[in-house]
Protein backbone atom coordinates (compact mmCIF):
# COMPACT_ATOMS: atom_id res chain seq x y z
CA UNK A 1 0.00 0.00 0.00
CA UNK A 2 1.70 3.32 -1.36
CA UNK A 3 0.05 5.15 1.70
CA UNK A 4 2.09 3.66 4.34
CA UNK A 5 4.90 2.40 2.55
CA UNK A 6 6.82 5.37 2.02
CA UNK A 7 10.64 5.72 3.18
CA UNK A 8 11.64 7.06 6.28
CA UNK A 9 13.57 9.93 4.70
CA UNK A 10 10.10 11.02 3.03
CA UNK A 11 8.09 10.19 6.25
CA UNK A 12 10.59 12.85 8.13
CA UNK A 13 10.51 15.56 5.70
CA UNK A 14 8.92 18.44 5.90
CA UNK A 15 5.12 18.44 4.14
CA UNK A 16 4.45 21.47 1.98
CA UNK A 17 0.81 21.32 1.31
CA UNK A 18 -0.06 23.85 -1.61
CA UNK A 19 -2.91 25.15 -2.60
CA UNK A 20 -4.76 27.33 -5.07
CA UNK A 21 -4.59 30.25 -3.01
CA UNK A 22 -2.43 29.32 0.99
CA UNK A 23 0.57 27.33 1.28
CA UNK A 24 1.14 25.30 4.75
CA UNK A 25 4.72 24.03 5.98
CA UNK A 26 4.64 21.52 8.05
CA UNK A 27 7.53 20.00 9.88
CA UNK A 28 8.98 16.19 9.88
CA UNK A 29 7.44 16.20 13.96
CA UNK A 30 3.93 17.38 13.15
CA UNK A 31 4.57 21.28 14.30
CA UNK A 32 3.38 23.91 11.42
CA UNK A 33 6.61 26.24 10.31
CA UNK A 34 5.23 29.96 10.87
CA UNK A 35 5.90 32.67 8.03
CA UNK A 36 8.22 35.54 9.18
CA UNK A 37 5.06 37.50 10.82
CA UNK A 38 4.10 34.38 13.21
CA UNK A 39 1.04 33.02 10.70
CA UNK A 40 0.46 29.65 9.78
CA UNK A 41 0.22 29.68 6.24
CA UNK A 42 1.31 31.98 3.74
CA UNK A 43 -0.52 33.12 0.14
CA UNK A 44 0.65 31.03 -2.83
CA UNK A 45 0.91 34.29 -5.03
CA UNK A 46 3.57 35.92 -6.89
CA UNK A 47 3.40 39.93 -7.48
CA UNK A 48 5.35 42.12 -9.73
CA UNK A 49 5.97 45.64 -8.73
CA UNK A 50 8.16 47.69 -11.06
CA UNK A 51 11.64 46.18 -10.36
CA UNK A 52 10.68 43.91 -8.13
CA UNK A 53 9.21 40.56 -7.27
CA UNK A 54 7.36 39.51 -4.62
CA UNK A 55 6.74 36.25 -3.04
CA UNK A 56 3.91 34.49 -0.71
CA UNK A 57 3.45 36.83 2.19
CA UNK A 58 5.49 39.87 0.41
CA UNK A 59 2.62 39.58 -2.61
CA UNK A 60 -0.10 40.80 0.33
CA UNK A 61 -0.08 44.22 0.25
CA UNK A 62 -0.65 43.84 -3.55
CA UNK A 63 -3.42 40.94 -3.78
CA UNK A 64 -5.76 43.21 -5.92
CA UNK A 65 -3.23 44.03 -8.13
CA UNK A 66 -3.92 42.95 -11.77
CA UNK A 67 0.07 42.09 -11.37
CA UNK A 68 -0.49 39.36 -9.13
CA UNK A 69 -0.87 36.03 -10.03
CA UNK A 70 -2.51 33.09 -8.28
CA UNK A 71 -4.15 29.91 -9.03
CA UNK A 72 -0.68 28.55 -9.95
CA UNK A 73 -1.71 24.97 -8.85
CA UNK A 74 -4.72 24.99 -11.14
CA UNK A 75 -3.27 26.67 -14.36
CA UNK A 76 -0.22 24.67 -13.87
CA UNK A 77 0.11 22.69 -17.34
CA UNK A 78 -3.38 23.41 -18.33
CA UNK A 79 -4.31 23.72 -22.10
CA UNK A 80 -5.34 27.68 -22.96
CA UNK A 81 -8.07 26.57 -25.10
CA UNK A 82 -9.38 24.85 -22.49
CA UNK A 83 -9.47 27.22 -19.46
CA UNK A 84 -11.02 29.87 -21.81
CA UNK A 85 -13.38 27.60 -23.03
CA UNK A 86 -14.12 26.18 -19.67
CA UNK A 87 -13.96 29.30 -17.53
CA UNK A 88 -17.11 31.02 -18.77
CA UNK A 89 -19.05 28.21 -15.99
CA UNK A 90 -18.83 29.52 -12.38
CA UNK A 91 -19.07 25.07 -11.49
CA UNK A 92 -15.75 24.57 -13.25
CA UNK A 93 -12.45 24.68 -12.07
CA UNK A 94 -11.32 27.57 -14.26
CA UNK A 95 -15.29 29.37 -13.19
CA UNK A 96 -12.67 31.75 -11.61
CA UNK A 97 -10.93 33.51 -14.45
CA UNK A 98 -13.26 36.03 -14.82
CA UNK A 99 -13.47 37.12 -11.47
CA UNK A 100 -9.74 37.82 -10.99
CA UNK A 101 -7.59 40.38 -12.77
CA UNK A 102 -4.82 38.45 -14.12
CA UNK A 103 -3.87 38.62 -18.27
CA UNK A 104 -3.69 35.02 -19.70
CA UNK A 105 -2.12 34.59 -23.24
CA UNK A 106 -1.40 31.58 -24.97
CA UNK A 107 2.32 30.29 -25.03
CA UNK A 108 3.67 28.13 -27.45
CA UNK A 109 2.02 26.22 -30.03
CA UNK A 110 1.51 26.25 -33.62
CA UNK A 111 -2.25 26.09 -34.16
CA UNK A 112 -4.46 28.99 -34.56
CA UNK A 113 -6.98 28.39 -32.25
CA UNK A 114 -4.31 28.37 -29.62
CA UNK A 115 -5.56 24.32 -29.07
CA UNK A 116 -1.99 23.25 -28.21
CA UNK A 117 -0.64 26.11 -26.46
CA UNK A 118 -0.22 26.80 -22.80
CA UNK A 119 -1.39 29.22 -20.09
CA UNK A 120 1.00 32.69 -19.67
CA UNK A 121 0.34 35.10 -17.61
CA UNK A 122 1.00 38.97 -18.67
CA UNK A 123 2.57 41.30 -16.07
CA UNK A 124 3.81 44.82 -16.04
CA UNK A 125 7.25 44.18 -15.04
CA UNK A 126 10.34 46.09 -15.79
CA UNK A 127 13.16 44.01 -13.17
CA UNK A 128 16.34 42.70 -14.91
CA UNK A 129 15.15 39.23 -16.37
CA UNK A 130 12.01 41.26 -18.20
CA UNK A 131 11.83 40.82 -22.00
CA UNK A 132 13.24 44.53 -23.08
CA UNK A 133 11.18 43.32 -26.28
CA UNK A 134 7.93 43.32 -24.87
CA UNK A 135 8.11 45.74 -22.08
CA UNK A 136 5.64 48.02 -23.23
CA UNK A 137 3.16 45.22 -23.49
CA UNK A 138 4.23 43.72 -20.49
CA UNK A 139 6.03 40.84 -19.46
CA UNK A 140 5.06 37.05 -20.25
CA UNK A 141 6.15 34.36 -17.70
CA UNK A 142 4.71 30.87 -17.55
CA UNK A 143 3.32 29.28 -15.22
CA UNK A 144 6.06 26.86 -14.29
CA UNK A 145 8.63 30.07 -14.29
CA UNK A 146 6.35 31.76 -11.84
CA UNK A 147 6.47 28.53 -9.46
CA UNK A 148 9.81 28.07 -9.37
CA UNK A 149 9.90 31.32 -8.70
CA UNK A 150 7.68 30.68 -5.97
CA UNK A 151 9.33 27.58 -4.65
CA UNK A 152 13.08 29.04 -4.12
CA UNK A 153 11.24 31.63 -2.07
CA UNK A 154 9.53 29.30 -0.10
CA UNK A 155 12.71 26.92 0.97
CA UNK A 156 14.65 29.71 1.62
CA UNK A 157 11.99 31.05 4.30
CA UNK A 158 11.59 27.23 5.55
CA UNK A 159 15.11 27.35 6.41
CA UNK A 160 15.64 30.46 7.85
CA UNK A 161 12.33 30.58 10.08
CA UNK A 162 13.04 26.71 10.86
CA UNK A 163 15.65 25.16 10.31
CA UNK A 164 18.63 27.30 11.85
CA UNK A 165 16.45 28.21 15.01
CA UNK A 166 16.00 23.92 15.60
CA UNK A 167 19.10 22.88 14.94
CA UNK A 168 18.05 21.64 11.02
CA UNK A 169 20.21 23.58 9.02
CA UNK A 170 20.04 21.12 6.66
CA UNK A 171 16.37 20.75 5.70
CA UNK A 172 16.60 19.57 2.24
CA UNK A 173 13.80 17.04 1.47
CA UNK A 174 10.30 17.99 1.69
CA UNK A 175 7.08 16.47 0.30
CA UNK A 176 4.46 18.54 -1.62
CA UNK A 177 1.20 17.95 -1.28
CA UNK A 178 0.01 18.59 -4.91
CA UNK A 179 -4.05 18.81 -6.00
CA UNK A 180 -4.20 18.98 -9.33
CA UNK A 181 -7.81 20.27 -10.36
CA UNK A 182 -8.04 19.42 -13.73
CA UNK A 183 -6.40 16.08 -13.28
CA UNK A 184 -2.39 14.37 -13.15
CA UNK A 185 -1.96 14.45 -16.57
CA UNK A 186 1.49 14.24 -18.28
CA UNK A 187 1.52 17.76 -19.06
CA UNK A 188 0.63 18.63 -15.09
CA UNK A 189 3.48 16.66 -13.94
CA UNK A 190 5.82 17.79 -16.65
CA UNK A 191 5.15 21.25 -15.85
CA UNK A 192 5.87 20.55 -12.06
CA UNK A 193 8.96 19.14 -12.96
CA UNK A 194 10.23 21.83 -14.84
CA UNK A 195 9.02 24.15 -12.12
CA UNK A 196 10.94 22.61 -9.44
CA UNK A 197 14.11 22.53 -11.86
CA UNK A 198 13.95 26.47 -11.58
CA UNK A 199 13.93 26.04 -8.03
CA UNK A 200 16.56 23.89 -8.07
CA UNK A 201 15.01 21.20 -6.62
CA UNK A 202 14.98 17.75 -7.88
CA UNK A 203 11.43 16.48 -7.91
CA UNK A 204 10.92 12.72 -7.83
CA UNK A 205 7.00 10.67 -8.13
CA UNK A 206 9.00 7.50 -6.32
CA UNK A 207 9.37 8.10 -2.34
CA UNK A 208 12.29 5.34 -2.18
CA UNK A 209 14.20 7.68 -4.42
CA UNK A 210 17.46 8.71 -2.75
CA UNK A 211 20.11 11.42 -3.42
CA UNK A 212 23.35 10.40 -5.56
CA UNK A 213 26.27 8.77 -3.21
CA UNK A 214 24.61 10.17 -0.64
CA UNK A 215 25.04 14.02 -1.14
CA UNK A 216 22.86 16.33 0.18
CA UNK A 217 20.45 18.06 -2.42
CA UNK A 218 17.23 19.96 -1.88
CA UNK A 219 14.73 17.35 -3.38
CA UNK A 220 10.62 17.20 -3.57
CA UNK A 221 8.61 14.20 -3.51
CA UNK A 222 5.61 14.61 -5.64
CA UNK A 223 2.26 13.54 -3.85
CA UNK A 224 -1.55 13.87 -4.04
CA UNK A 225 -3.87 15.20 -1.50
CA UNK A 226 -5.18 11.40 -1.33
CA UNK A 227 -1.72 10.36 0.14
CA UNK A 228 -0.88 12.98 2.10
CA UNK A 229 -4.48 13.08 4.17
CA UNK A 230 -3.77 9.55 4.76
CA UNK A 231 -0.22 10.33 6.22
CA UNK A 232 -1.37 13.17 8.26
CA UNK A 233 -4.59 10.80 9.74
CA UNK A 234 -2.08 8.08 10.44
CA UNK A 235 0.81 10.46 12.37
CA UNK A 236 -2.40 11.69 13.99
CA UNK A 237 -3.18 8.16 15.77
CA UNK A 238 -0.06 8.13 17.93
CA UNK A 239 -1.32 11.41 19.49
CA UNK A 240 -4.88 10.08 20.58
CA UNK A 241 -6.12 10.14 23.90
CA UNK A 242 -7.58 6.90 25.75
CA UNK A 243 -10.86 8.33 25.46
CA UNK A 244 -10.24 9.31 21.92
CA UNK A 245 -9.28 5.64 20.96
CA UNK A 246 -12.43 3.63 22.05
CA UNK A 247 -14.51 3.88 19.02
CA UNK A 248 -11.17 2.98 17.00
CA UNK A 249 -10.54 -0.35 19.16
CA UNK A 250 -10.34 -3.60 16.97
CA UNK A 251 -9.99 -1.68 14.05
CA UNK A 252 -12.60 1.27 12.32
CA UNK A 253 -13.06 3.01 9.41
CA UNK A 254 -12.88 6.97 9.40
CA UNK A 255 -14.53 9.33 7.03
CA UNK A 256 -11.80 12.04 6.39
CA UNK A 257 -13.41 15.54 3.97
CA UNK A 258 -10.80 18.30 3.36
CA UNK A 259 -11.88 21.60 1.59
CA UNK A 260 -9.81 23.34 -0.40
CA UNK A 261 -10.25 26.98 -2.27
CA UNK A 262 -11.12 24.83 -5.66
CA UNK A 263 -11.44 21.21 -4.57
CA UNK A 264 -13.13 19.31 -2.15
CA UNK A 265 -11.71 15.47 -1.22
CA UNK A 266 -13.58 12.90 0.73
CA UNK A 267 -11.95 9.35 1.90
CA UNK A 268 -12.73 6.33 3.62
CA UNK A 269 -9.63 5.30 5.86
CA UNK A 270 -9.84 1.60 7.65
CA UNK A 271 -7.79 2.49 11.00
CA UNK A 272 -6.02 -1.02 11.77
CA UNK A 273 -6.45 -2.65 15.35
CA UNK A 274 -3.33 -1.81 16.61
CA UNK A 275 -3.65 2.19 15.82
CA UNK A 276 -0.11 2.29 14.09
CA UNK A 277 -1.59 2.75 10.42
CA UNK A 278 -4.63 3.28 8.12
CA UNK A 279 -5.28 1.93 4.52
CA UNK A 280 -7.55 4.63 1.89
CA UNK A 281 -10.57 2.32 1.04
CA UNK A 282 -12.03 4.65 -1.13
CA UNK A 283 -11.80 8.43 -2.08
CA UNK A 284 -13.24 10.75 -4.61
CA UNK A 285 -12.52 14.49 -5.26
CA UNK A 286 -14.26 17.34 -6.98
CA UNK A 287 -12.54 19.91 -8.95
CA UNK A 288 -15.49 22.50 -8.58
CA UNK A 289 -16.82 22.23 -5.02
CA UNK A 290 -14.63 24.74 -3.01
CA UNK A 291 -14.37 27.66 -0.50
CA UNK A 292 -14.25 29.44 -3.79
CA UNK A 293 -17.89 28.12 -5.49
CA UNK A 294 -19.44 28.47 -2.08
CA UNK A 295 -18.66 32.45 -1.89
CA UNK A 296 -19.59 32.80 -5.35
CA UNK A 297 -23.03 31.11 -5.32
CA UNK A 298 -23.42 33.30 -2.16
CA UNK A 299 -22.56 36.39 -4.31
CA UNK A 300 -24.78 35.93 -6.91
CA UNK A 301 -27.78 34.66 -4.50
CA UNK A 302 -27.00 37.93 -3.09
CA UNK A 303 -27.12 39.73 -6.09
CA UNK A 304 -30.21 38.09 -7.36
CA UNK A 305 -31.89 39.24 -4.26
CA UNK A 306 -30.99 42.75 -4.65
CA UNK A 307 -32.31 42.62 -8.17
CA UNK A 308 -35.32 41.02 -7.97
CA UNK A 309 -35.74 43.76 -4.84
CA UNK A 310 -35.21 46.73 -6.68
CA UNK A 311 -37.77 45.27 -9.36
CA UNK A 312 -40.62 44.70 -6.86
CA UNK A 313 -39.74 48.42 -5.72
CA UNK A 314 -39.99 49.95 -8.39
CA UNK A 315 -43.61 48.16 -9.39
CA UNK A 316 -44.98 49.35 -6.32
CA UNK A 317 -43.79 53.26 -6.38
Amino acid sequence: DRFCDWSSDVCSSDLVDLGSQKTVVVASDGERILTSTGGTSRPTAVSFYDRSRLLGEEAIPQMMSENTVTFLSTLLGASYREVMDRSQSNDDCFGFIPHTRMTLVPLGGSCADHSDSVVGLRVAYTGPDADSESQDQGTVFSVPALLGMYFTSLVEQVRSSYGEHNGHKDTNRFVLSFPLPHGHSPEAVRALKEACAIAGIAPSLDPTTSTPNGVPSTSMFITTTTESLARAYARKLSGLKPKEKTHLENGGKVLLVDMGCMQSTVMVLAVQPDLTSANVMACDSCASLGGFHFDLAIFHHRSEERRVGKECRSRWS
